[in-house]
């Protein structure tokens, strides 16, 4: 008898998680702010290839479906990447500086803009976006 992938493995989350709060994922994150009616992808196109040379080696980075707007009402969106985790953290660090919006990171329970700003993640407010092209 056939058994199912949660037979085997337990029960599947298809839940979105929001990005970096898993513990060993938050290295791979970062938060880019924007202001609207900016859309992220936008935002997102220029930031990460704002810095030339590229800083990043290897890898690639993406746009996440996540909004995450902090008390004050700072909207930020979540980018991915892989590979070359230092370079893409400098890579976007530094391009959103350019920009002159603000980058945050995830840890453990705070969230930590740039700027010096922290606030708890629980006091934030995140929002599973789609197709975040259209926000």
């Amino acid at each position: 008898m056939a058994r199912s992938l949660e037979d085997i493995v337990g029960k599947i989350s298809r839940e979105p998680v929001l990005p970096g709060t898993p513990p060993s994922k938050a290295d791979q994150v970062r938060y880019v702010s924007f202001v609207p009616p900016a859309k992220p992808a936008v935002v997102f196109d220029e930031v990460v290839w704002k810095v030339e040379p590229l800083i990043v080696k290897s890898g690639g980075v993406s746009l996440d479906n996540w909004i995450l707007t902090t008390p004050d009402g700072t909207p930020f969106y979540a980018l991915e990447y892989h590979d070359d985790v230092r370079g893409w953290q400098l890579q976007i660090e530094r391009g959103a500086q350019e920009c002159g919006v603000l980058s945050a990171k995830i840890e453990g329970e705070w969230f930590v803009v740039s700027d010096g700003r922290s606030y708890l993640l629980s006091e934030c407010i995140a929002e599973y976006v789609p197709d975040l092209s259209k926000s």
